[in-house]
């Protein structure tokens, strides 16, 4: 299903996005992690929705997309 702009679909996914971000943010204030970057701007911008560094200095990725273009799934090859 090709989701509409601003339908019920989108909504819900704005929705989903928001409260895993909040899931992510309970984990800073814990300590489980040292930092989450939301949208981040420049060459990534598209690439992800935010990402999380641990207190070792590791990188976490986060992508809330519901459709892959016209697709209603994702392949490994599809993830850059």
């Amino acid at each position: 299903m090709v989701y509409e702009a601003g339908g019920r679909a989108d909504k819900r996914g704005n929705v989903y996005e928001n409260r895993y971000l909040a899931h992510l943010l309970l984990k800073l204030v814990s300590e489980e992690m040292s930092a989450v970057v939301v949208e981040p701007a420049g060459e990534n911008a598209n690439a992800y929705e935010y990402y999380t560094i641990s207190p070792d200095n590791k990188k976490t990725y986060y992508q809330c997309k519901g459709s892959n273009g016209a697709l209603d799934y994702w392949r490994p090859s599809d993830l850059k």
